[in-house]
């Protein structure tokens, strides 16, 4: 076999194990002129849709997202009434503690103005025990000036 001619690869790998071998050579699948097979397609070629079929399935996708598109507002018509109803709850919930702050509030402002008043009342009377001691001083302080006159000044 000569290297200026162009076999195709299974001849030329019969010819060069002959030469080496000299015995019938395994067989070789011919590659038809390129270094890797066909590869088979994954999927098999479709057919062509007609505008009826397309029309039909576009249809039947909007009736599904419809259905889905209800769905999802029914689920927030219903999420946002729960709201609705928890915001009322907790409203009424508030005004109960908003009351009860303003009653404890109230009998606060009650408590320190009855202990304003008691203190009010002490002073007062404070006042009278100090001005009745300071009366009861001075006159001690007179008959004691006037009887240490005569004892001293006779």
């Amino acid at each position: 076999m000569r290297l200026d001619e162009n076999p195709d690869p299974a001849s030329f790998a019969r010819g060069i194990f002959d030469e080496i071998m000299g015995s019938t050579p395994p067989k070789v699948r011919s590659l038809d002129d390129r270094d890797k097979p066909k590869r088979r397609a994954d999927t098999t070629p479709m057919n062509d849709i007609t505008r009826e079929e397309l029309n039909a399935k576009l249809e039947a996708i909007e009736v599904k997202m419809d259905a889905r598109v209800q769905a999802v507002s029914a689920k927030i018509d219903s999420f946002l009434s729960a709201q609705i109803e928890r915001d009322k709850a907790w409203e009424k919930v508030s005004e109960a503690r908003f009351d009860r702050i303003e009653k404890d509030i109230s009998s606060i402002k009650a408590d320190s103005k009855k202990v304003a008043e008691d203190i009010n009342g002490l002073k007062v009377t404070m006042a009278k025990y100090l001005g009745a001691a300071i009366v009861i001083g001075a006159v001690a302080s007179a008959i004691l000036g006037a009887a240490a006159k005569n004892l001293l000044g006779s």
